[in-house]
C-alpha cells in the first residue's frame, strides 16, 4: 500500500464495524468506526468524499471525509448522513 500511497476500506456486516488500512514504510495506519450493518461503499475521488450505506431498518447513507489538521494522521469522519425509512426488501 505505501508504494502506491492508498487506503484500503473494509466493512464487515455482521461485526458492525468500518475499517480504513493505510501504510507508510515504517508504520501501519489503522482507523474504524462502529455502524450498524455496513453494506455499501462508493468513492468519489474527484470529491474526496467516500459513501457509506447502512441496511438495517431505517436503512442510512453516510458520507465521510478525510479529516484535516485534527491529527498528523489523516483519518475519514462522517460529514452527513440521511435516511430511508420503511422497508425495501
Amino acid at each position: 500500500m505505501a508504494d502506491y500511497g492508498i487506503t484500503l476500506i473494509i466493512t464487515r456486516e455482521y461485526e458492525h464495524i468500518l475499517m480504513a488500512m493505510s501504510s507508510n514504510r515504517s508504520k501501519v495506519n489503522i482507523s474504524y468506526m462502529h455502524i450498524p450493518h455496513p453494506s455499501g461503499i462508493a468513492v468519489d475521488r474527484k470529491s474526496n468524499l467516500v459513501y457509506l450505506v447502512s441496511t438495517r431498518n431505517p436503512n442510512q447513507v453516510f458520507i465521510l471525509m478525510p479529516a484535516k489538521g485534527i491529527s498528523k494522521k489523516q483519518v475519514l469522519v462522517p460529514v452527513a448522513s440521511w435516511f430511508y425509512p420503511g422497508s425495501l426488501y
